[in-house]
């Protein structure tokens, strides 16, 4: 079964009749998650104490943030 958006495009219905996930594969998920946040948080910790001592560079961080809006509004431009 497809249905139509507002803007023509087709939408298979099968995205929506998606069922709620079981408890059983909520308690999994969550033990998952908290197993991530303990496994990466010695590394976490070390990165942000490590940050606070590093030199302040902030234009090698703008520069590749300027470099990839640029680019996107290249896609979109040459898109229209």
């Amino acid at each position: 079964m497809r249905l139509v958006a507002p803007n023509n495009v087709w939408i298979d219905a099968r995205l929506f009749l998606m069922e709620s996930p079981a408890t059983w594969e909520k308690i999994i998920v969550a033990i998952l998650a908290l197993f991530l946040v303990f496994a990466f948080r010695p590394g976490i910790k070390a990165a942000l104490e490590q940050s606070r001592h590093a030199e302040k560079d902030w234009r090698a961080a703008l520069i590749p943030i300027v470099l990839v809006v640029l680019f996107v509004i290249f896609l979109i431009a040459i898109n229209r």
